[in-house]
């Protein structure tokens, strides 16, 4: 499936699973994210998994899913700032030189992990994995657990795949070893 197809796939699912309260629907809409996870993730491109989050993350601000929580809106509204921040460094890592900026505003100590900056981009992706298993430890449902676990493994690809690209504009060999 075409990118864009993938991104009309997943506001059609979310529209699925907003529409009605039958448990079996929800299900099958679960199911359906999990697929779309599942081919995110197989073609390893984070711009795509930026752009399939964010879809998510609005979707659940207009729709006001959890107006009863505030402690889920204020993380909503964080994880969508984090979002437009990842958006904007994520450009400047295909262009070496534009990145060397980058990286040298974000190799501070706590700004470094594994000698490689904890830019915008890396911050999102490991805000969403730590707000994801927190979810994780109070869904029952099979099929939410199972979409949980596949955002997941969405997201630690992305992960992977953005430290190559970070390492490559660094002029690093995958791994963190300089050339």
């Amino acid at each position: 499936m075409a990118k864009g197809g993938l991104i009309k796939n997943t506001r059609k699912v979310l529209r699925e699973r907003r529409s009605t309260r039958n448990l079996d629907i929800v299900d099958k809409a679960d199911h359906n994210l999990i697929k779309v996870f599942k081919d995110v993730e197989a073609r390893r491109d984070v711009d795509l998994v930026l752009e399939v989050f964010g879809t998510i993350l609005k979707d659940t601000e207009r729709h006001h899913l959890h107006p009863d929580n505030p402690e889920i809106t204020h993380s909503i509204a964080n994880a969508l700032r984090e979002l437009r921040g990842a958006e904007e460094t994520l450009p400047t890592v295909f262009s070496p030189s534009t990145y060397d900026c980058v990286a040298r505003s974000h190799m501070t100590p706590k700004k470094t992990v594994k000698d490689r900056p904890k830019d915008q981009v890396r911050d999102f992706l490991t805000s969403q994995i730590a707000r994801i298993r927190n979810e994780c430890k109070v869904v029952s449902s099979d099929a939410r657990v199972g979409l949980l676990n596949a955002q997941l493994a969405c997201l630690r690809t992305a992960e992977k795949e953005y430290i190559k690209l970070q390492d490559k504009a660094m002029g690093r060999e995958p791994g963190g070893m300089e050339r």
